[in-house]
């Protein structure tokens, strides 16, 4: 708990401290779940920082879970791992495994994730089991991805920019949800998601239809704030853009 939360306020330097000491206190009691706890939590905070050294951990974690018969919880680290790795022959080798443990959550996250990567078939079968699962964080990330999918093939497809409307319209009822508790925090999932509300904005410019790509562009700034970073100008740029071609 206190390595989530020195993690959570940037400290993750004492949150690799404490991981690793409690890593080596579980090594010495053979407490081969928790290694494999540690491992993947010391894993994701070494992604954080970009460092290399999160596979190795990722590895250790897997083999950990493997070891204590927990097959969903390698199953997970082994998509991270494979996720790290970016391959997505090793991707769709998982999905035998996700099926066989029963875990449709995990099998469309996959299939999504190989869908990301170039993968035309994985979005429609990742989409019927979302469909019915309507889980909220597969239902965005679904629909912007067979959103940008069938723009890349026509720029002007309705379906496409429906898809992409669905997958802003369920960030901002989580964007809604965050703000009841911290406004701070919904200002930040905001940009963490920006590529999704500009993906819209873009479908909404190529078709000619600048008021609605206009106010998504204003509110994606008014939530960001000043636009104090290349991203950000970028945007402004383009709601001047927009703005004038109104005023024409």
């Amino acid at each position: 708990l206190k390595a989530e939360i020195f993690t959570a306020l940037g400290r993750s330097g004492a949150a690799q401290s404490l991981l690793r000491a409690a890593l080596e206190v579980a090594s010495s009691r053979k407490d081969v779940v928790a290694r494999a706890r540690l491992h993947n939590a010391l894993a994701g905070n070494l992604l954080a920082k970009g460092d290399g050294r999160a596979r190795e951990h990722l590895v250790l974690a897997e083999r950990g879970f493997t070891t204590a018969g927990q097959s969903r919880s390698a199953l997970q680290v082994a998509v991270n791992l494979a996720m790290l790795d970016g391959g997505r022959s090793a991707l769709a080798e998982l999905l035998p495994r996700a099926r066989e443990a029963r875990d449709p959550q995990l099998e469309a996250t996959l299939l999504l994730n190989l869908a990301a990567l170039g993968d035309e078939d994985a979005i429609d079968k990742a989409g019927r089991i979302i469909d019915r699962l309507q889980h909220p964080d597969l239902l965005w990330r679904h629909r912007y991805l067979a959103g940008k999918q069938r723009l890349a093939k026509d720029p002007t497809d309705d379906k496409a920019v429906d898809l992409l409307r669905e997958a802003v319209d369920e960030l901002e009822r989580r964007r809604r949800s965050v703000a009841q508790r911290n406004q701070t925090s919904a200002k930040a999932f905001v940009t963490e998601h920006d590529d999704v509300y500009r993906a819209l904005v873009d479908a909404y410019t190529a078709r000619g239809e600048d008021k609605k790509a206009y106010v998504w562009a204003q509110r994606l700034a008014d939530e960001q704030g000043a636009p104090d970073d290349p991203q950000l100008a970028s945007l402004a740029v383009r709601e001047d853009e927009l703005v004038a071609r109104l005023e024409d």
